[in-house]
């Protein structure tokens, strides 16, 4: 029995040769089948909102307060939303003097569920702010079909250096 390496070599270079075009023709087909990005639908994100603008106003209801999980009382008070420079961020300042509210911060503000949500983690600006550093946020929901307004806000500090107190803020109410 006689092999002959030249025929060897032959079915060899056959091989490599469907590989090669197998490979090309995988490389071909991907192609063909990707979109242009012009044909590509876009999603609809809706049109650009502004909800700093369109849910500012001087919100009055009733404030109630807690102090580490004790009810101090309820209130009467006012939530003022106004627009920041910055879209997409409110500046909040809230006041119920019978129970020694008064402060201000900004809130992030965006659409959702049935009108605007807005939260705080950070230190906000004057009265008792709220943030971080302090342990606290502020959450809430405004309703466009009624104009009425839910907020949480919520803070720890120091009372002395070995005791801290959690303050919990409620409020409900409506659009002035």
């Amino acid at each position: 029995m006689q092999i002959r390496i030249r025929d060897i070599n032959i079915d060899t270079e056959i091989n490599m040769k469907n590989i090669i075009k197998a490979i090309f023709v995988a490389v071909a087909m991907t192609f063909s089948l990707s979109s242009c990005r012009d044909n590509a639908s876009e999603p609809d994100h809706g049109p650009v909102t502004h909800p700093q603008e369109e849910a500012k106003g001087t919100y009055e209801g009733e404030w109630s307060k807690t102090e580490n999980g004790n009810e101090v009382g309820t209130s009467m008070g006012t939530l003022v939303l106004s627009p920041s420079d910055v879209n997409y961020v409110a500046n909040l300042a809230a006041s119920c003097p019978a129970l020694s509210l008064d402060m201000s911060f900004p809130a992030n503000i965006f659409p959702g569920g049935e009108g605007y949500r807005f939260y705080n983690t950070e230190a906000g600006a004057g009265g008792n702010n709220i943030g971080s550093e302090q342990g606290g946020y502020c959450m809430g929901a405004i309703k466009k079909s009624d104009n009425s307004i839910s907020v949480t806000i919520k803070y720890t500090f120091n009372v002395t250096k070995l005791k801290k107190q959690t303050d919990v803020y409620t409020f409900v109410g409506t659009k002035k």
